[in-house]
């Protein structure tokens, strides 16, 4: 495929609240979210995943007065124990607290995470077709690889 992917899993620590939203620290790292949305995609064995997609960009100055702008998305979610996730970290803790309360279940949270970037050009000379196409090749991946990755619950 065109554009590489970093994978990464944070598991949470023994305090409860030790995940956060990326919406926290990218900002933090110079990044600037333009949109996010939630969506589902289909897995082969017809489980369907839904996850956060943040479409995110930072500028730097490449040289003095020529500002280029690094344009990436940012997939996440949060993966539980029994083949629970959510899309976002205030469902995983309101998620956390009803399956202790109801069920007994402690749920370890981890963070999955995927970022590609796909895009360096000049501020201002963004092609909305080669976000279209990024996305594209995500979803690709995220659907083989998440099917590899994320084993039946009793398997």
């Amino acid at each position: 495929d065109k554009h590489p992917i970093i994978a990464t899993l944070v598991m949470s620590g023994p305090v409860k609240k030790s995940l956060h939203e990326p919406t926290l620290c990218l900002p933090n790292q110079g990044w600037t979210i333009a949109d996010s949305e939630v969506f589902s995609f289909k897995l082969p064995d017809g489980r369907v995943q839904r996850a956060s997609l943040m479409h995110i960009f930072r500028d730097q100055e490449s040289a003095p007065g020529q500002r280029m702008r690094l344009r990436a998305l940012n997939v996440y979610w949060y993966q539980g124990s029994h083949g629970i996730s959510t899309a976002g970290y205030n469902m995983s803790y309101t998620r956390s607290y009803l399956d202790a309360i109801l069920h007994n279940l402690n749920h370890r949270w981890g963070q999955v995470s995927f970022y590609m970037p796909f895009s360096q050009r000049p501020v201002g000379s963004d092609d909305a077709l080669e976000e279209i196409e990024a996305k594209k090749q995500m979803i690709k991946f995220l659907e083989k690889l998440t099917a590899q990755i994320l084993v039946e619950p009793g398997s």
